[in-house]
């Protein structure tokens, strides 16, 4: 052919979305656009050349279907995700045991390495007819389309899925520092060189405090006092009369108030009592045991004056009575204190029959154990003196107010309920509510509601602090109470008329879901002008954004929410209080942030990007710092550092073995390593680090910087940004905190840091099973571990791993090791709804966690991973196999043995077949004999005949596979399950083993093959003896009774055979022996011997099996001739005319294995005779385009 420039005509051309070519003058058409798969070729010596591979889907199934035993249909195509293209593979199979199924994986992995050099991303086995199907030419085939929507939906009915990322997925980012983490040498250069000189500005932000605090009616300077004990006993003289604390029972009533002056007497009368029965010396450590109330900020102000050291304690909840009173046994042994101070409510619990089964069972068997008492201060006689030199009381001892000297110790437990006690001074906590005074703008006499967690940080200020500092009434409300009837609190905001409240994300979610949840619209909220809410991390920009909603109908404007970020070192860092403006919310790049730079985006810029809200600015007397945590050095705008805070707020030091951030470097601290149950130490995965060590986090200067400026680190990464408007600080430029996150949670993947709150939400994201904050990601060792729990177990289970990958894929670029599904109860929350990745890191490291499904994306388990409880598979959990057989159009599967799944063909036989001509060689030569269908070209009698396709099946092969179209190859009924394909390249077996054709004849009797078959050492071929007689290639007919058809359970093939027209005689048995190899005479099974159960829909008793013999390669057109049919009568025949070329003598007969050689194919002549005819089928690549017709 000479090519020419081919002028179309003025209407141009009509695009068919076929692809194709002209070889040799003929139009060759290979399948639809949209049909092929394309595949990167990774060049290892150029990276820079890009080139692709491209298959087509038909072929790939095709070799699935041909190549591996086991499967009933296929399907394949490509998921495009993160600018790649992934080839998946989705199967169907009777099989449901796990042995079977990860078999049939690897194999059909390798068979797509072999044939096609194609490396497969994912293999999906689902139950047989499970896939989505469709009506083609009035058929029920599998839908491509659907399949790869449903799939990449998570909505397959799956039973197993492998993948194998590392070969298949290139595009991950990859840090400036793999090893050194984005706080490396290399990746700072690199943000340095990135940044403009004349951008290079520090992250450092302060407040500096007004130089007098006054008390608005006696304007006296209230930072001339010391203690809060001191600014209570003046306020017992100069506000005597006014109400100092107010309780509020679990109905919403208020209970009478008590004055300053006689909540001063109280203090006298506990005070007295301590010191006369408790018998405690100063500098004792005491264990105050309470619920929120009155009698709490007594005690503890009695505490004070004793010089006594306090650990104030939440009273244990009834509902949480196990948890709470674990953690509480565990403090007193780790503080050895069996002495608990409390009042009548303590007492009472503590006698309870169930808190001393708890206290008995945290104890242990210990004959010596001693059980904690309560001393009782409501049993403390009244004493009519007040504050002040009448009864003694004035103020702390000295060696109370010294310096270094505990005023309290704080309790603090993590999302792992992990224990960190910090040392607080008097000089601490008057400057915590000198800050809370100026920042907050608390006025004397306006009240100040009190329901707070526990008796730390802020909840500590806001029960007994601020009221006594700032003069004005304190509302108690017990948290308990709260989470049982949230409209109590919103009830006495209104009813006292508060301009501040105090919340964290716990309680305004349990306000939202409870049984009667508020309605913000009977609120009025219009007098409060700071509603507070805490959070000691990033701030929940989703959440906030609801409450302004929901809270909108109460008349609560948008700018009186105000976030602020506290930490158990500085119960408040920074906050927008009073500020005036609304949130500032920024859209920030991922990909920025993984490398530890800030950019903002937009939404239509970067789909994949995060929103976060700032947290204000620093409070007064405090400064902050955004610091890099390795070198120490401040960083440059546009970084993220860690948070350094230095303030006269900051708590001085942890107390005794106080552990936080055990095992891993204050840079990657994390709270994982001490756990607070019976007072022992758990170790997660490394010993704690020792309370000299925590204690290096106080105390720090920036590298360079002002070494007379001491700050506390607080393991939290944030940025500070610069924000400017003119209704805020006259139009001044702000620096706004933004916290990101804990640096202890996050990990490192290939240089690049990752928050785990980022990853769970793109997962919690990915699929709709996926329970509501049903994910925790964490890392073990090195390993990235992925624990989603789903809303129900259903058959979903398995393609939701798909969704998870692709989702994590897509927006984090990276993969995770492990993704391990489990169910309602097994995802760990504390009592307020925060996960605990401590817990379930440990429960995951040790092999307890019950699953569901476990799924390892790279195809193996992480070396770093113990090996996990493996779950019983979804489909055996949910019903049998059979309930998710296809119906009457999906054909029904029949089990078959797991050593039966890999069948004999060999592994390169299909090497060129990546040829062009090689493959419309092979089309044409199969075309040849006839047309594919149900029909056929040669009628005969339909074997095993299932409803619903018309599918025919040979004897022995009779409920073995299940339902699926067939194909017909020169006159030959062929099944092929599943495929639909009228035209194959495969014989009548599937293998991984050369054919071969034999160089000569054997003569082979019945009873010869019978006794040399039982003792074959190569019977590879399974155990079915009863079956056509394959080796190497070649299927030969044998003599089969007509009153029995064996049942059949070995590796079968992708294409079966039915009757055939012998010299057109049709009720006749085969009773002469066909041609086999040398290599058949040890393999052949008592084939002469089987017998096989009647026929049905034949025109007689017995049946005609045709004569087949595969050669390859094929270099010549197939031939036919005839042959003599074989002699009814002679069923005792012993000998068999080789397979021969025609011009080639018959040679000897031989009864040993010879070494096989190739062979074109040629004539064969059965029992002398050529009147008969024989099949000759291709079952390898055709190499060369001779005889082409």
């Amino acid at each position: 052919m000479i090519p020419e420039v081919y002028d179309p005509v003025p209407a141009g051309f009509l695009r068919t979305g076929l692809l194709g070519g002209l070889i040799e003058g003929r139009v060759v058409v290979f399948g639809l656009y949209e049909d092929r798969i394309q595949q990167e070729i990774v060049d290892l010596v150029h990276p820079e050349i890009v080139e692709f591979d491209y298959h087509y889907t038909a072929d790939l199934s095709n070799t699935i279907l041909d190549r591996i035993v086991g499967f009933t249909s296929c399907i394949s195509f490509e998921c495009v995700v993160n600018n790649e293209h992934l080839p998946v593979i989705c199967a169907e199979t009777p099989r449901s045991q796990r042995v079977d199924l990860v078999k049939l994986a690897d194999f059909a992995k390798q068979a797509m390495l072999d044939y096609h050099g194609l490396r497969l991303y994912c293999i999906a086995i689902a139950p047989t007819g499970s896939l989505p199907r469709a009506f083609k030419n009035g058929k029920r085939v599998l839908h491509p389309v659907l399949c790869r929507k449903m799939f990449e939906l998570g909505r397959l009915r799956l039973m197993h899925v492998h993948t194998s990322v590392d070969d298949t997925i290139f595009n991950i980012s990859f840090g400036d520092d793999t090893n050194g983490g984005i706080w490396g040498v290399e990746a700072l250069a690199v943000r340095e060189a990135a940044l403009p000189p004349h951008a290079r500005m520090v992250q450092f932000s302060c407040c500096d405090f007004p130089k007098e605090v006054l008390d608005e009616k006696t304007k006296i300077n209230l930072s001339q006092f010391t203690s809060l004990p001191e600014v209570l006993t003046w306020r017992a003289v100069v506000n005597q009369d006014e109400v100092a604390f107010v309780g509020v029972d679990g109905r919403g009533k208020d209970a009478k108030g008590l004055t300053f002056r006689k909540f001063g007497m109280k203090v006298v009368s506990i005070a007295n009592h301590i010191e006369k029965r408790g018998g405690f010396r100063t500098g004792d450590r005491v264990v105050l045991l309470f619920p929120n109330g009155v009698e709490f900020a007594a005690t503890m102000y009695a505490c004070w004056l004793l010089g006594l050291v306090p650990i104030p304690v939440q009273l244990p909840e009834a509902q949480r009575l196990h948890e709470d009173i674990t953690l509480l046994m565990g403090l007193l042994t780790e503080l050895k204190v069996m002495h608990l101070i409390g009042n009548t409510a303590t007492d009472e619990l503590m006698k309870q029959k169930t808190t001393l089964i708890h206290v008995k069972a945290c104890i242990g068997p210990r004959q010596d154990a001693v059980l904690p008492t309560v001393f009782n201060v409501s049993k403390a006689p009244k004493i009519s003196k007040g504050l002040g030199k009448e009864s003694g009381y004035v103020a702390p001892p000295a060696v109370a107010l010294a310096k270094a000297a505990p005023a309290a110790v704080f309790v603090h437990y993590s999302a792992d309920m992990r224990r960190t006690l910090v040392k607080v001074s008097h000089a601490t906590l008057m400057a915590q509510c000198r800050a809370q005074k100026v920042q907050c703008r608390f006025k004397t006499g306006r009240p100040i509601l009190s329901c707070w967690k526990s008796f730390s940080g802020m909840g500590l200020l806001y029960s007994c602090g601020l009221g006594v500092y700032v003069g004005a009434p304190t509302v108690m409300i017990q948290h308990a109470d709260f989470m049982t009837n949230p409209q109590i609190y919103f009830e006495a905001l209104e009813r006292h008329g508060a301009r501040d409240a105090l919340l964290n994300y716990a309680m305004l979610e349990q306000a939202m879901n409870a049984n009667e949840s508020i309605t913000p619209a009977s609120f009025n909220f219009t007098g409060v002008k700071n509603f507070l809410l805490n959070s000691e991390g990033r701030p929940r920009t989703e959440v906030n954004q609801a409450i302004e909603r929901r809270f909108a109908q109460s008349r609560l404007e948008k700018t009186v929410i105000s976030a602020m970020f506290g930490h158990m070192i500085n119960p408040m860092v920074t906050t927008r209080s009073y500020m005036n403006i609304e949130p500032v919310r920024l859209h920030l790049s991922l990909k920025a942030l993984r490398r530890g730079t800030v950019q903002i985006t937009t939404e239509q810029e970067d789909p994949t990007g995060i929103w976060v809200e700032d947290s204000g600015i620093p409070v007064c007397g405090t400064t902050v710092a955004i610091v890099n945590p390795e070198t120490r050095e401040i960083c440059l705008s546009r970084e993220i550092g860690e948070i350094w805070v230095s303030s006269d707020s900051n708590v001085q030091s942890y107390q005794g073995a106080a552990r936080d951030h055990g095992g891993r470097s204050l840079s990657n601290a994390s709270p994982l390593s001490v756990e607070a149950s019976n007072g022992a130490t758990e170790k997660s995965s490394a010993e704690p680090a020792s309370p000299s060590d925590m204690n290096s986090r106080y105390n720090v200067t920036i590298a360079g910087g002002d070494a007379r400026i001491s700050y506390v680190r607080t393991g939290e990464i944030g940025f500070l940004w610069n924000y400017s408007k003119e209704s805020f600080n006259g139009g001044k430029p702000t620096s706004l905190m933004f916290v990101l996150g804990s640096i202890g949670e996050t990990f490192e993947v290939n240089g690049l840091m990752h928050f785990p709150k980022d990853v769970e939400a793109t997962i919690e994201r990915s699929h709709p099973n996926v329970a509501p904050n049903g994910s925790i990601v964490f890392q073990a060792d090195q390993a990235v571990v992925c624990v989603v729990q789903v809303r129900q177990p259903d058959v979903t289970v398995v393609n939701l791993t798909m969704s998870v990958m692709h989702q994590v894929l897509e927006k984090h670029q990276f993969m995770p090791d492990v993704i391990a599904i489990v169910g309602e109860g097994v995802l760990t929350k504390n009592r307020f709804g925060e996960k605990q990745r401590g817990k379930m890191l440990s429960l995951f490291m040790s092999a307890k966690m019950p699953l569901l499904y476990i799924h390892y994306p790279r195809g193996s388990l992480p070396q770093s991973v113990p090996e996990q409880m493996q779950p019983t598979p979804i489909i055996s959990r949910l019903g049998s196999v059979s309930n998710y057989s296809p119906s009457s159009a999906g054909g029904a599967a029949h089990p078959e043995k797991p050593s039966s799944i890999r069948s004999n063909r060999s592994t390169t036989s299909m090497a060129s077949m990546r040829s062009v001509r090689s493959f419309i060689g092979t089309m044409f030569n199969n075309l040849k004999g006839g047309h594919g269908g149900h029909g056929g070209v040669g009628p005969g009698p339909n074997f095993g005949t299932s409803p619903g396709n018309g599918a025919s099946y040979p004897a022995g092969y009779i409920h073995h596979h299940a339902q699926g179209s067939s194909s017909s190859i020169g006159g030959l009924h062929g099944s092929r399950p599943g495929s639909g394909s009228s035209v194959g390249l495969a014989s009548s077996y599937t293998g991984m083993m050369p054919p071969m054709t034999p160089t000569g004849p054997s003569t082979l009797s019945n009873a010869s093959a019978s006794s040399s078959s039982a003792h074959s050492p190569s019977n590879h071929l399974g155990h079915d003896g009863a079956a056509a007689s394959r080796v190497n290639g070649a299927v030969v007919g044998r003599t089969v009774s007509s009153n029995s058809i064996p049942q059949c359970d070995s590796p079968l093939s992708a294409t079966t055979l039915t009757a055939a027209t012998i010299s057109g005689n049709r009720s006749g048995t085969i009773s002469a022996p066909t041609t086999v190899t040398p290599l058949l005479a040890t393999t052949t099974a008592a084939a002469a011997a089987a017998t096989s159960s009647p026929v049905s829909g034949g025109a007689s008793s017995t049946m005609v099996l045709p004569t087949i013999i595969s050669t390859s390669p094929l270099l010549k057109p197939i031939a036919a001739i005839s042959v003599t049919s074989p002699d009814v009568q002679n069923k005792g025949a012993t000998s068999a005319a080789p397979a021969e070329p025609a011009s080639a003598p018959a040679p000897a007969s031989v009864s040993a294995p010879t070494p096989v050689v190739m062979a074109e194919p040629g004539a064969v002549v059965v029992n002398g005779d050529k009147s008969g005819t024989a099949i000759v089928v291709n079952t390898a690549t055709v190499e060369t385009m001779e005889g082409f017709p």
